[in-house]
């Protein structure tokens, strides 16, 4: 049968996982900054979409060609 995680393996999962989450929103936010000082917060998708390794200059325009396209 299938070996079953151990509390600890799973613990460490979902403390690397927790650390990429903590990750891309620290990203996010810098190119939230860096936005806001040319002043195209506009331009700015969700925080889930930075999360799908997204260009940082990317535009909801191309956000949707993307989409279509992909």
């Amino acid at each position: 049968g299938a070996r079953r995680a151990s509390s600890d393996e799973i613990k460490a999962l979902f403390d690397r996982i927790r650390l990429d989450e903590v990750h891309h929103d620290v990203v996010f936010r810098r190119i939230l900054e860096k936005m806001k000082k040319k002043g195209e917060e506009g331009a700015v998708g969700s925080s889930s979409a930075s999360r799908r390794g997204l260009r940082p200059a990317f535009t909801l325009g191309s956000l949707k060609r993307e989409g279509e396209s992909g």
